[in-house]
Formats: C-alpha cells, sequence, structure tokens
C-alpha cells in the first residue's frame, strides 16, 4: 500500500532563498514548556504527589500522581499534523492615526512586504472588514490574512483541518479554522483570516508557528446517542475505576485504546 504524503508546493519566490521555516511536523516543533514539564504531579516542596492504585497483584500501592503531560489526548496535539511559520519578522504597533479602518500596522522584513505582483505578494496585510463575522474576544475587530506561501496536495479522499496552533494560547494573534480540499496543485497558497490581540505591540519572530495542518480522511458518518439511567452510570464508573487503572500511575487507555499518530 502507497503511503500517505502531503505535499508542500511552493507560492513564493522568496522560500527558494533558505531552507529556514519550511513547513515540517508538529513533533519536531514541541513547545519547551511541554518538554521541560515532569509527567508527574509535584508537591511545592518537590516531593511528587503520590495516590493509591491497584497493582497487578490485586492490592493497593502508593504511585505517583500523573501530571498534565501524561494525557495522551494533549500529547497528540502536538505530534499531530505539521505546522506553517512565519517567514520573516513581523513588527505589529498600533496605528495612530486611522485606527478605525486599520488598527495596526504590520511591518514585514525583507521582501515579503511587497506588492508587486511579479515578484511576490504581501505575507500578511489588512483583509478589511468582515461583517457579522464574530470576532474572538479580546482581539480587533478588523481582521487580517496570512497569503500562505505554501500549498499543501494531499491524495483525493482526504481533506486538510487548518487551525490556529492548537493549545498554543499565547501568541499575539488568532488563526481561523477552516477545512481545506486539495487534490489538485494548487495556483497560489490561499488566504487564511487571522485576527491581532488588541493593545499588543511587539515583533512577532519568524518561524513561530501560525497554523496547524491535520490531513483528513472523508468519510460519512452518523451520530447515536446512548442515554444510561444513575445506576448504569455508576457501573459504569466503577468498571473504569476498576479495569483502566492501573500500577504506575498511567491509564490503561494507553496501553488499550490509544494509537500513536505518525507523521513525518
Amino acid at each position: 500500500m502507497t503511503d500517505n504524503v502531503i505535499k508542500f508546493h511552493s507560492t513564493h519566490r522568496l522560500n527558494n532563498q533558505s531552507q529556514d521555516h519550511r513547513p515540517s511536523p508538529v513533533k519536531s516543533n514541541i513547545p519547551k514548556w511541554f518538554l521541560e514539564k515532569d509527567k508527574h504531579a509535584k508537591n511545592k516542596d518537590g516531593t511528587y504527589q503520590l495516590i493509591f492504585t491497584k497493582g497487578q497483584d490485586g492490592k493497593m500501592v502508593p504511585t505517583r500522581m500523573p501530571s498534565w503531560k501524561s494525557c495522551p489526548a494533549l500529547l497528540d496535539v502536538f505530534v499531530s499534523g505539521y505546522y506553517l511559520f512565519t517567514p520573516c519578522d513581523i513588527t505589529i504597533k498600533i496605528n495612530q492615526k486611522d485606527f478605525e479602518k486599520k488598527p495596526i500596522n504590520i511591518d514585514l522584513a525583507g521582501d515579503w512586504g511587497i506588492r508587486d505582483g511579479k515578484n511576490g505578494f504581501e505575507f500578511c496585510k489588512l483583509r478589511g472588514s468582515e461583517e457579522d463575522l464574530p470576532k474572538p474576544d479580546g482581539y480587533y475587530e478588523i481582521p487580517y490574512t496570512w497569503v500562505l506561501n505554501w500549498s499543501a496536495q494531499v491524495p483525493r479522499g482526504y481533506t486538510i483541518f487548518l487551525s490556529h496552533p492548537i493549545n498554543i494560547p499565547n501568541l499575539p494573534f488568532q488563526t481561523m479554522s477552516g477545512f481545506i480540499d486539495s487534490y489538485d496543485i494548487l495556483t497560489g497558497g490561499g488566504n487564511i483570516p487571522v485576527y491581532f490581540k488588541e493593545g499588543w505591540e511587539g515583533t512577532i519572530p519568524a518561524g513561530t508557528p501560525y497554523a496547524q495542518l491535520i490531513p483528513m480522511k472523508n468519510e460519512s458518518w452518523k451520530s447515536e446517542i446512548i442515554e444510561y439511567s444513575l445506576e448504569q452510570m455508576q457501573e459504569n464508573f466503577k468498571k473504569y475505576a476498576e479495569e483502566y487503572w492501573v500500577g504506575g500511575g498511567l491509564t490503561y487507555y494507553k496501553e488499550r485504546d490509544w494509537d500513536k499518530k505518525k507523521y513525518t
């Protein structure tokens, strides 16, 4: 069986001038704060928090309390898909002269700010007012846009979920989410709306992830609702407590149900 391949097609001449800041797997760019976190929770004095879990012999034994880093669901976010990165430094300053129409001025380093259609395009620019489109709280009402310098292509039968880098809340912007069907090579990278944080001024460094792309298979789904009585829910919880927790402070979910995600 042929491996699934996502292809990133260059749509800007400046991509050829450097190997830096090209699309790459999210797992190669895990945030430092995630990598440095201990997998087990600690007390203020530095000792590990302990809980009692059932060991292999059925006896209750003290084990280290898992921290949020031990959650496979959270880990999956930082190993799934691919990042798109800002190709240059982006300096943001509040526009004091014409704030109502254009709240901030954006300075793109190098030639990434040119508007010459023959040589390239402006990587980030004003999108303009989007009537009745709710904005994220704490962000300017007028959106800007990323003009993507890479166009992603996936095999037929798959689509791309594009979003703000998931669980990266400390960026001064919010990229909007959407699905992209891209079976054929696109003539351009596309425009993705982005909102900038109110009152923020500074420089977004080149190489900052601004979008996360996750290929997904196109499939039809149906939904089904399953209701339980209080007694049934209590029984379900009891079963979970007895069967899913094992010695070592790790859930049985990771050993039994979790599938490791692979993106290279």
